[in-house]
């Protein structure tokens, strides 16, 4: 009885360490990690024949690893302006400085298997497949320094730029009229930001001329505009306004917002669009505006990291 009482005993301390190293080991890997989240969110496009943009993102990578955990996703990219985001991924990363996140996009399937997985749905409701020629898939590398701490929160949002990433072209093959642009130019259409050193520039605009016409806001780096560079562009085949670093549309009650912008000194620019007979957006003319808030110009805004600045904008005149 003594004896077996004695067995016991080495029983139960053993459970007991083991159940304490396993508790040890699960408290020391979490504190070797950290929380990660990576968003995702859109500037618009100017084609008013677009009635949305749906992408499929069918996996996440960091310096060339997919993440764990993450699963295949569909979505409307083109809800997710004016700040809104989507979570593609929240989870743990082994704390470490970073460089490198990948968006791969199946251009093939959605994640419920239907055909296209990238496709752009038109007014009149029909599907345009965003696949140049037979690709099924394509990878999205960014480069972003991004340091995880341990035990702390990280979170990264990705700006998908859709003004920069489609094109309209007719694909006599497959009948579509859009697709995305040639893989290098899409590193140029998404940007990556930390979320805690960004800020928003927001406001109302006051336009009583060109009340027709779509009206588009543009935040560039002070000192980045260039007109002739940035309006000629075209003429190559590129997006105009292709160095802003993100853009808005403004709503038909005048509000705008330029969502996730890294702290610095930015300037506003305004033009105006209006739809030709095909429903393609044609440029109208680079808009004259001052700001009406006081101690503000529209060349020279100072953003600090999480703050929203203000600017509302008076429509002066138009540079044709």
């Amino acid at each position: 009885m003594k004896n077996r009482t004695i067995v016991l005993s080495v029983i139960l301390a053993l459970l007991a360490f083991t159940m304490v190293q396993c508790s040890s080991d699960d408290v020391e890997k979490e504190a070797e990690t950290g929380q990660v989240s990576i968003k995702i969110t859109d500037s618009p496009s100017d084609d008013a024949n677009i009635s949305g943009t749906f992408i499929t993102v069918s996996d996440v990578k960091v310096d060339g690893k997919s993440v764990e955990g993450f699963a295949k996703q569909s979505f409307e990219i083109s809800a997710l302006q004016n700040g809104n985001t989507r979570t593609l991924f929240a989870g743990h990363l082994k704390a470490d400085n970073y460089s490198k996140i990948s968006l791969v996009l199946d251009m093939a399937a959605d994640a419920a298997g239907n055909s296209p997985g990238c496709y752009v749905l038109d007014t009149s409701g029909k599907k345009h497949s965003l696949a140049a020629s037979s690709e099924t898939t394509m990878e999205i590398e960014l480069q972003k320094d991004m340091q995880v701490s341990a035990a702390s929160q990280n979170n990264v949002v990705i700006d998908f730029d859709l003004r920069k990433a489609i094109v309209r072209q007719t694909d006599t093959s497959t009948g579509s009229n859009y697709k995305f642009v040639a893989q290098a130019d899409m590193k140029t259409a998404l940007r990556v930001a930390a979320e805690n050193k960004t800020g928003s520039l927001k406001g109302k605009v006051n336009n009583t001329l060109f009340t027709g016409k779509k009206v588009v806001v543009y935040a560039y780096k002070k000192g980045t505009f260039n007109a002739t560079t940035e309006l000629s562009a075209v003429l190559s085949g590129k997006a105009m306004f292709g160095k802003a670093v993100t853009s808005a549309s403004v709503g038909q009650d005048g509000n705008y917002h330029l969502a996730f912008l890294e702290e610095g000194d930015y300037e506003i620019y305004l033009a105006s669009f209006g739809a030709d007979t095909s429903g393609k957006m044609q440029f109208h003319g680079l808009l004259t505006a001052t700001s009406l808030t006081a101690e503000t110009v529209l060349n020279n805004i100072e953003l600090s990291a999480n703050a929203t600045v203000t600017v509302n904008i008076n429509v002066t005149g138009i540079l044709l």
